[in-house]
C-alpha cells in the first residue's frame, strides 16, 4: 500500500508541476457556463438508427411497438427504460445512453443528466468506430454540462466532465488542457477523491 501511495503521490506531483504554469485557473461556477466544442461528429441518431435497421425482423416489431409508445406520449417514462432496457439486454449501451438521455431530459434533474452522461461516457469502451466514439464523447459533455447547471460542485461529474475533454481530444478537436485544468480545479477541494487520482494518472500517461 505504501508503494503505492508514493507512485500515485509521484504522479500527482508531476502532473502538477508541468501543468503549474501551462493551465488557467477554472473554478468550479465554469462548469456551469462552459460550451460543448462545435464538432463534425454526426448526432447519436444515426448510429441508433443504423443499428436498428441491422436488427432481425422479430426484434424490429418488438422495438416499433416500443417506440410507439415513446411517439404517443414523449413523457412516457416508463416506455424509454423499457428501450433502455431493450438495448441493454442487445448489449448495445451507445443506443441505451441515447434512451437515458431522453429520460433525464423528461426528468431534468442533475442526478439524471449525471447517469446519462456517464452512460456515454462508459459507452466508449465498446464502439471501435473513431465517428461514434466522437458522438459519444460529445453527447456525454453535453449532460454533464446540464447536469452540471444545476449541481457545479458534484466531484464525479467534474472528474468525467474533464475526462471527456481529454480522451475525446482527438475525436472532437477540444483542447486537452481545458479538461486538465479541470482535473486540477477538483484537486483544491478533494484532492484524495480516487477517481481524481486515477483521471491524474491517466492524463499524466496521454501527456
Amino acid at each position: 500500500k505504501l508503494q503505492i501511495g508514493i507512485i500515485i503521490f509521484s504522479v500527482l506531483i508531476f502532473v502538477l508541476l508541468y501543468f503549474a504554469n501551462k493551465t488557467p485557473e477554472t473554478k468550479a461556477e465554469d462548469f456551469a457556463r462552459s460550451k460543448t466544442a462545435t464538432t463534425n461528429s454526426p448526432g447519436m441518431k444515426v448510429f441508433v438508427d443504423t443499428k436498428t435497421s441491422t436488427l432481425p425482423d422479430s426484434l424490429k416489431k418488438m422495438y416499433a411497438i416500443l417506440v410507439k409508445r415513446v411517439e404517443i406520449n414523449s413523457k412516457n417514462n416508463a416506455a424509454l427504460d423499457s428501450l433502455t432496457a431493450f438495448w441493454d439486454k442487445l448489449m448495445q449501451p451507445d443506443v441505451a445512453a441515447f434512451y437515458t438521455e431522453k429520460v433525464a431530459a423528461n426528468i431534468n434533474t442533475a442526478e439524471s443528466w449525471f447517469k446519462a452522461g456517464e452512460r456515454y461516457y462508459y459507452a466508449v469502451r465498446f464502439i471501435k468506430a473513431p465517428e461514434e466514439i466522437g458522438a459519444l464523447y460529445q453527447q456525454a459533455m453535453v449532460c454533464f454540462e446540464k447536469g452540471l447547471k444545476t449541481d457545479p460542485d458534484n466531484v464525479e461529474a467534474r472528474i468525467r466532465y474533464a475526462s471527456c475533454f481529454v480522451e475525446g481530444a482527438e475525436y472532437l478537436g477540444t483542447d486537452p488542457m481545458k479538461g486538465i485544468g479541470l482535473i486540477l480545479d477538483v484537486e483544491k477541494t478533494d484532492s484524495n477523491n480516487l477517481n481524481h487520482q486515477l483521471a491524474v494518472a491517466a492524463f499524466s500517461t496521454k501527456s
